[in-house]
């Protein structure tokens, strides 16, 4: 699913090599080895749509309503991406990446309102081949304490999919757990799966825009944990999706439940693509 509003969550990226989102012509190629490529999310519930331009398979703009995103690439990986709400510049995205074309790390610069400037920097280690931790520092301008705020993610995956996220805060020698929250997925391909270089930069997209939008295959389910805010734990939600002749997601039924298994919102999503 995609919400057609952008999330204020700060950045925790992963790397390309344990997403596995490794292009595979034969399979995932429609009419005459083209990729197919997703081009228009509709939000049947409050009508809202996010379009995506590409050259080639490069995506180069993503619109939703006031707000765009343009994309720029060094080689088939992407560098850096520059956020506008109506036209006016309101972030920047600055991606490195090892030799081995993992990411490295992100640098973000953008305002936020009511906070105004920040900025944050990210970096990655990988303790084994299914685990990768980001350790986050974060500085707002207008707060009365300027010493950068530290946070933590450690992600968890399993066949090109992340299958468990724990957040954590960090304020002097204190750890609190912010977040912990458990993923399932189905076995065909994510819509944003052929999109050269997304893979590498999918945690962004999981923090700043949606959950949904991460993975190799689609999200199924997810279960929350623990959470910083108690009327947040134990919430549920859980994806029907139908697939086109390509096994791409043409329309995915959101539901979501509280700790007490009572429905309390549903969104139902449409995907085009580019054949």
């Amino acid at each position: 699913m995609i919400t057609c509003k952008r999330k204020n969550i700060a950045f925790k990226l992963l790397t390309a090599a344990l997403f596995g989102l490794h292009l595979n012509c034969n399979a995932q190629a429609g009419m005459k080895g083209i990729p197919v490529l997703v081009t228009q999310i509709t939000n049947i519930s409050s009508g809202n749509s996010v379009t995506f331009k590409y050259n080639g398979n490069k995506l180069i703009e993503t619109t939703d309503g006031e707000l765009k995103s343009l994309y720029q690439y060094t080689g088939n990986v992407i560098t850096q991406i520059k956020e506008y709400e109506n036209d006016e510049l309101i972030k920047t995205a600055d991606f490195t990446y090892h030799k081995n074309g993992t990411l490295k790390g992100i640098r973000v610069d953008g305002t936020r309102e009511n906070y105004g400037h920040y900025t944050e920097e990210q970096t990655f280690t990988y303790p084994t081949p299914s685990t990768i931790v980001c350790t986050e520092f974060e500085l707002y301008d207008n707060y009365e304490d300027q010493k950068p705020h530290q946070l933590s993610t450690v992600y968890t995956m399993n066949k090109g999919n992340m299958i468990l996220k724990k957040n954590s805060s960090h304020e002097g020698k204190s750890v609190e757990l912010e977040v912990l929250k458990s993923y399932t997925y189905d076995k065909n391909n994510n819509p944003y799966l052929n999109i050269l270089g997304y893979d590498k930069i999918m945690p962004y997209i999981l923090e700043s825009y949606d959950e949904f939008m991460t993975g190799k295959n689609n999200m199924t389910s997810y279960k929350l944990f623990q959470h910083k805010q108690p009327a947040d734990l134990g919430l549920t939600a859980n994806f029907t999706i139908t697939y086109n002749k390509n096994n791409f997601p043409e329309k995915i039924v959101s539901k979501y439940y509280n700790k007490d298994g009572v429905l309390y919102d549903h969104i139902t999503y449409t995907y085009n693509y580019n054949q």
